[in-house]
């Protein structure tokens, strides 16, 4: 007896130096507290199955974090337990492992003590261990051998596991469970037993597939389920009925169409992967911050999470699936344009989970409805889930119009076979440098994209080659699908048979998702040293600002943020004025001209149009407290009311524009808060008797805080106003809509050539096109009989609230242009874009 004592003494010995020397494991939550553990009750730990390796692995987290261990006994009232360890499931077999039926003794030992014992308390913390996080696939034997997965391996499987992946382990601790509640509202210990087994099993299953991924099927596997689903075999019949061709062309046409969509994840990929853009994030940029990330793997249990980026930069199809692994998750499969699908390039897209889909979907059924069951598919058998509601990158820095497709598709299929709960995630990203910037401002100035090559992508590696600051990633507030579906659409029916394509609810409940999504997107946003800079200093004529001056602008803005909030998921640096000064200056951006009076920063030439695309990244954040500052541009003296009266005029346009939070009823109180900070801060100041806000005399300090900051929305209103003047000076019923919106660009164009306007979206179509869908949406201009645009005698009444948002050279310049647009009029000079 005590010969194999000692060896089994050897062998533990042995299995403690094999774990130390190989596992380095990575802790989920990373904050874990232990204390959280109650020192003085029973504590037991529950692993997913039995085994030396998993459980000496526990033991050396336990050391680590200073918790007790598995390994030592438990003595109380009742008990008399050699390990402090339970097993849901018993592997069973020397060589080839199975799990046994039979529950866990040691749990079946507790409950009967907690039965025995009603003063006993004893508390169970799950802790699911992961080697390696490859979701399950028809794969090669070896990635089987080697990977995690959902089957059960042998005993040589899991020591090769331990010594190659080991230093990839991933251990989520759970939240101590106190068994009495759970035993006590049962009536037996058998069924006590069942209930807890039943809970436990729940609870890993979730962290399995939080962690590793659902079940997969393999790619061929996959597109043989899409090919023999429903929808796709209707849409077969119909296209070899519509163009007289065989059932097995149309049917290898749909296969075609499925091998050009579907990704082919390879986890070993992924891991090759993660260490490369380790390399390349520690040579691009000065760090990466990740805000509000903590609550993703809870989120992660039992949710089908869709993540729904901001799209900035091509970087970001790499940046969030990278984060995401290293914070324990699965690594979603991720939408990008086919024009992505490069040789070489699109086959390692492809193997780190992208999938492709085409710009259009018009006027092919067949591919559409093979891309429909692709996504279906997906998100039934829980694979997150990545696509940019913008269907392209931002050039401007705005986030761009939604586009409906992806979210009616994921609605659609929730909502026919629900099984998940659908979670959509907003992510915010914002940079200090972008790759593409030089070619952007070419894009805006009128130069056709280049369509991506090889040549091209390759070409983009050379520019990998300076720093580009830092890069900041938020994460927003959850949007759920269930709630959105139920607050638009309560008597919305299932389409059974699959016939009703579109069903009557789904534009409501896909418009108004699009909406949260923007918003919450622009609320969880990041205000960095560089939009700081871009802010203030594009606001100035020359683009330049005495040190000092500069510094208090900057404290400016950040109290404005801070005590006024847009949203309490808005980060904002935390560096001093000076020092976001010598960011800037360090990145290149700022030169600094000194003078007897006080050193001058002023933007570097070349960077102030990209300069422009920093500032609007957070330009929401600043578009009440600008909004305020320009009606007090020609007014000294303006009443509470009158205020709230000018801002609703504009407010609707604005907040669709740039996706602001706060409805029209919710303005005023947002108000409040904005107008207490410019009163703190000298900004404004109240009358004697509180009725009248009353600005800062001219050429005062807090005059020429007021003027700077009123800068932000200037634009905006220029544009509304310069499109209203179209149609006042062209007159009702004479200009058809893309008339007005012809007239626009070319006046916006031929004041930005003038006057060399800094923002390249001065002239952008699409805001045209917003704000004359809003004027329609709001009844302000219709469409007469014959297609053109109407308005009212209302109209002419914008013009003189204008002039209290507008100085008069301003408006003088906008219309003299608008004249010209018929009489090639000379204008005046643009105070808009010449410094105002």
């Amino acid at each position: 007896m005590s010969f194999w004592l000692g060896l089994d003494r050897i062998g533990l010995a042995l299995a403690r130096a094999l774990t130390a020397a190989c596992v380095r494991p990575t802790v989920q939550p990373a904050d874990y507290d232990p204390a959280r553990i109650d020192a003085g009750l029973p504590l037991f730990y529950v692993l997913e199955n039995s085994g030396l390796a998993d459980r000496q692995a526990l033991e050396l987290l336990c050391r680590q974090r200073g918790m007790p261990g598995p390994n030592r006994a438990v003595r109380a009232p009742g008990l008399n337990e050699r390990r402090a360890v339970l097993y849901l499931r018993h592997l069973q077999g020397m060589v080839f492992r199975r799990p046994s039926r039979q529950l866990s003794d040691r749990l079946a030992r507790l409950v009967s003590a907690l039965k025995q014992d009603p003063g006993l308390e004893v508390q169970i913390v799950p802790v699911a261990i992961f080697w390696g996080r490859a979701p399950g696939r028809e794969a090669s034997w070896l990635k089987l051998l080697l990977a995690e997965n959902w089957n059960v391996g042998g005993r040589l499987r899991k020591l090769l596991v331990v010594l190659l992946n080991g230093r990839e382990a991933v251990f989520h601790v759970g939240t101590p469970l106190r068994m009495r509640r759970i035993v006590d509202e049962e009536p037996d210990a058998a069924r006590a037993v069942r209930k807890i087994a039943r809970v436990l099993r729940a609870h890993f299953r979730r962290q399995r597939a939080a962690t590793i991924g659902p079940d997969l099927s393999h790619r061929r596997t996959l597109v043989s389920q899409i090919l023999g689903s429903e929808p796709v075999r209707r849409e077969i019949e119909e296209t070899l009925r519509r163009e007289k061709i065989s059932t097995s062309q149309a049917t290898a046409r749909a296969r075609r169409y499925a091998h050009e969509i579907a990704a082919d994840y390879s986890p070993s990929f992924v891991r090759v992967m993660e260490r490369v853009l380790g390399w390349l994030w520690n040579r691009l940029y000065d760090g990466i911050e990740l805000g509000h990330g903590s609550n993703l793997p809870e989120l992660a249990k039992g949710n089908e999470l869709v993540y729904v980026p901001s799209h900035r930069s091509h970087i970001d199809y790499l940046l969030l699936p990278y984060i995401l692994y290293h914070k324990g998750l699965v690594v979603p499969h991720v939408a990008a344009g086919i024009n992505l699908d490069l040789p070489f390039v699109g086959r390692f897209l492809r193997r780190g989970g992208a999938f492709f889909l085409r710009r259009s979907f018009k006027g092919n059924r067949l591919y559409s409805s093979v891309f429909e069951q692709y996504l279906a598919f997906n998100l039934r058998k829980g694979f997150p889930i990545e696509y940019y509601v913008e269907g392209g990158r931002s050039r401007t820095g705005r986030l761009l119009q939604p586009k409906p497709g992806l979210l009616a598709m994921t609605a659609v299929s929730y909502q026919e076979k629900p099984r998940r709960p659908i979670v959509f995630v907003p992510v915010y990203f914002g940079y200090e440098k972008l790759v593409e910037g030089p070619a952007f401002l070419d894009e805006l100035g009128g130069r056709p994209k280049r369509k991506e090559t090889l040549r091209g992508a390759l070409r983009s590696i050379r520019a990998l080659r300076g720093r580009f600051g830092k890069v900041y990633v938020n994460i927003g507030q959850p949007i759920y699908l269930a709630q959105v579906l139920t607050e638009q659409s309560s008597g919305r029916r299932r389409n059974g048979n699959g016939e009703d394509r579109r069903p009557e609810w789904l534009s409501g409940v896909v418009a108004e998702l699009a909406r949260r999504i923007m918003t919450g997107i622009n609320s969880a946003a990041a205000v960095g040293p560089v939009n700081l800079l871009a802010m203030i200093l594009l606001a100035t004529p020359r683009r330049a600002m005495p040190e000092q001056a500069l510094i208090q602008q900057i404290e400016l803005s950040v109290a404005l943020l801070r005590k006024a909030p847009y949203s309490p998921l808005v980060t904002i640096t935390r560096l001093s004025g000076a020092e976001i000064i010598d960011h800037g200056a360090s990145l290149g951006m700022l030169s600094r001209r000194p003078h007897p009076l006080g050193d001058v920063i002023a933007l570097q030439g070349e960077h102030a149009a990209l300069m422009a695309y920093f500032r609007n990244n957070v330009l929401h954040l600043f578009a009440l407290p600008s909004l305020i500052a320009c009606c007090f541009r020609n007014a000294p003296m303006l009443t509470p009311a009158r205020l709230l009266e000018l801002a609703r005029l504009a407010w609707p346009y604005m907040r669709a524009e740039l996706f602001l939070r706060w409805s029209d009823d919710e303005l005023e109180r947002a108000m409040q808060r904005v107008i207490r900070v410019f009163v703190d801060r000298g900004l404004l100041e109240h009358q004697a008797d509180e009725d009248h806000l009353i600005r800062p005399g001219s050429g005062t300090h807090g005059a020429s805080q007021l003027t700077v900051l009123a800068h932000g929305a200037l634009e905006m209103l220029e544009r509304f106003y310069m499109t209203i003047a179209l149609l006042l000076s062209h007159g009702s019923g004479r200009l058809t809509r893309d008339d007005l919106e012809h007239q626009c660009r070319l006046t916006a164009e031929h004041l930005s050539l003038l006057y060399e306007a800094d923002a390249p979206e001065f002239f952008e179509p699409s805001l045209f096109s917003n704000f004359i869908d809003r004027l329609l949406e709001r009844g302000v201009v219709w469409i007469t009989e014959d297609g053109r645009l109407g308005y009212d005698d209302s109209l002419h009444a914008v013009d003189d609230d204008a002039r209290l948002v507008l100085s008069d050279p301003v408006r003088r310049s906008i219309q003299q242009a608008t004249r010209g647009t018929e009489r090639n009029e000379p204008a005046l000079p643009h105070a808009a874009t010449a410094g105002r």
